[in-house]
């Protein structure tokens, strides 16, 4: 399990030990989800145990969650917004490129921007 996983069948409150698990030291060593789950865990949001990906990148939920339980809470500083690209090393290179092309753009310069940073 991560750290700061919520576990099946209840909530962080409810189980302050599942709080303090570590995760695996080699990245390697986890799946994508452990990785990304863990990184949404150690900036401060949640994930349920029970929650999982399967190899179509779809989430599931794997076992019984009882209602109101939060399977997935993801903090503000884990999502890649516009402002957040724009400010990145890479964002600003990306950002210089597209303002150089505006005029030709069909869709917002920020738009292209994010775009960019996603694919990159």
């Amino acid at each position: 399990a991560l750290a700061r996983r919520v576990p099946k069948g209840g909530s962080a409150m409810d189980n302050a030990a599942a709080l303090k698990r570590k995760r695996p030291e080699s990245p390697s060593a986890c799946s994508e989800w452990e990785v990304a789950a863990g990184w949404v865990c150690d900036n401060g949001g949640a994930v349920h145990e029970s929650l999982t990906m399967g190899s179509d990148r779809r989430l599931r939920v794997d076992g019984p969650v009882p209602a109101g339980a939060v399977l997935l809470r993801i903090p503000q500083r884990c999502l890649l917004t516009t402002a957040s690209a724009e400010t990145s090393v890479v964002g600003k290179s990306i950002n210089e490129a597209v303002q150089a092309v505006t005029a030709r753009l069909h869709n917002p310069p920020s738009d292209v921007a994010l775009a960019f940073l996603l694919a990159s």
